[in-house]
């Protein structure tokens, strides 16, 4: 028809993804055989969309989200700091406690943690073990002022439970200021991060 179609290829948790995973491959199908293209913006669904076969009808072209930071600074005063992105329901402690430590064993400042909120994460160091004086919490900055935090800092830091991946746009921020990024492989790690020589996890 010539106009573009999207759909959710994931349902909700329960008897509705059940269900889901019964007509979603069918409608896959049919939208595919109209396709000329197949456009994932996550790695992971790109990788579903193959299980399903659809690749059979047309090619899949992923485009990896972009940035969530609208306002990028040039250049900044670098810090040699190391940044965290993330909210603590997401974040592997264990991680977190190996980095804080090894930053101060080296004579590093501490970590930078850039956090939505202040509320959300100023009981979490104590419940994860982690000293208060391993992370300095820059809480609900705006976009500019985590675009400065990018650039000046040597490292970015990536404790996710569930693996980094091209659907973060926490990620795609730390590659867009050039930062290297230490993270996790899990299972929501996609292709681009796992198979490419470009990445070490």
């Amino acid at each position: 028809s010539g106009r573009d179609l999207v759909f959710q290829r994931r349902p909700a948790p329960g008897i509705r993804r059940g269900l889901g995973r019964i007509v979603f491959p069918r409608l896959g199908q049919a939208v595919a055989r109209r396709a000329h293209a197949l456009v994932a913006t996550y790695g992971f669904v790109a990788r579903g969309l193959k299980e399903d076969h659809l690749d059979r009808y047309a090619p899949i072209s992923i485009v990896p989200v972009g940035s969530n930071i609208p306002v990028a600074v040039t250049e900044a005063p670098h810090s040699g700091s190391a940044v965290m992105f993330g909210q603590p329901a997401g974040m592997d402690a264990a991680f977190v406690r190996a980095a804080a430590a090894a930053l101060r064993a080296a004579g590093k400042p501490a970590l930078r943690w850039l956090c939505r909120s202040r509320d959300e994460a100023a009981e979490w160091p104590d419940a994860a073990g982690i000293p208060r004086e391993a992370l300095t919490l820059c809480a609900a900055f705006e976009a500019g002022a985590v675009s400065t935090e990018l650039m000046a800092a040597s490292v970015a830091f990536a404790p996710i439970v569930d693996g980094v991946s091209t659907r973060r746009t926490t990620i795609a921020a730390c590659l867009q200021h050039g930062l290297p990024i230490v993270g996790t492989h899990g299972r929501a790690t996609d292709a681009l991060f796992r198979d490419s020589a470009a990445f070490s996890l």
